[in-house]
Formats: structure tokens, C-alpha cells, sequence
């Protein structure tokens, strides 16, 4: 597949859940912007785990997401790089 791709559907894959969180009018809008905001001061792993269940418990699918960033990891092992 090769990183840049994996890269972009996982850029796609955020599109979606920002669209469907637009869609569903989610309560979730502020919420993400502290997710974005932790993400960079914060331990990331666990703000964005914590905001994409939110989101699912709204009923947003956010499985693509979790597959894409797997995916993300996965290619960028091939090349010895550590995404934290």
C-alpha cells in the first residue's frame, strides 16, 4: 500500500467522521477541538481513544479511523520509524 496512501485514507477516514458529525449535529464539536488541542500537549494516545468512543457512543462511525491509523503504523514500521 506504501505510507502515502495509508496516509491519505487516513485523512479521508477523518473527513468522514467530521462530516458525519456534522450530519448527526453532535454534541461532540467542542469536544473535539479539545481533542485536537490535547493531542499536542497531552498524552495523545488516550485523547484521541477517549474522543473517538464518544463519538461512536453518538452513533458517528469511527471504525474506519481506527483501521487507517492501524494501517498508518503498520507502514511506517516497515521503514523503522516509531509514530508516539
Amino acid at each position: 500500500m506504501g505510507f502515502r496512501n495509508a496516509y491519505l485514507r487516513h485523512i479521508q477516514a477523518w473527513e468522514q467522521v467530521v462530516q458525519s458529525m456534522k450530519d448527526k449535529e453532535t454534541a461532540s464539536t467542542s469536544r473535539l477541538l479539545i481533542g485536537i488541542f490535547s493531542l499536542f500537549i497531552g498524552q495523545p494516545q488516550i485523547a484521541l481513544t477517549s474522543f473517538l468512543s464518544e463519538l461512536q457512543a453518538e452513533g458517528v462511525d469511527t471504525s474506519s479511523v481506527r483501521t487507517t491509523w492501524n494501517e498508518v503504523e503498520l507502514e511506517a514500521q516497515k521503514y523503522n520509524a516509531a509514530i508516539d
